[in-house]
């Protein structure tokens, strides 16, 4: 029963055209660093996921002064993913507001 609690709300598997999607929530803001992005994007492809959620709390990172839009950080982090074979599935940031 715990690894089917595991599974259900902690992997986040979602089923999309025919292909269940393994992944988790992925927060890059929390530490600028692309070694690192790439390190866990490895880790991921090794673990099988395909899938992460992330943004739902990056909108000071999105937005750090009024009208000043970075997402840069966001492109190279969902690129490095990609690159590993695991798909990102961009939040709505509400969350941090």
């Amino acid at each position: 029963m715990k690894l089917l609690f595991f599974i259900v709300y902690c992997l986040y598997p979602i089923w999309v055209y025919g292909q269940m999607n393994i992944g988790a929530a992925y927060y890059p803001e929390h530490y600028f660093d692309a070694k690192q992005w790439k390190k866990d994007a490895a880790l991921m492809e090794e673990a099988g996921f395909n899938l992460v959620r992330m943004g739902d709390f990056a909108w000071y990172n999105m937005e750090p002064t009024d009208g000043d839009f970075v997402l840069d950080w966001l492109d190279c982090a969902v690129d490095t993913l990609a690159g590993h074979g695991v798909n990102t599935l961009l939040c709505t940031p509400t969350a941090a507001i």
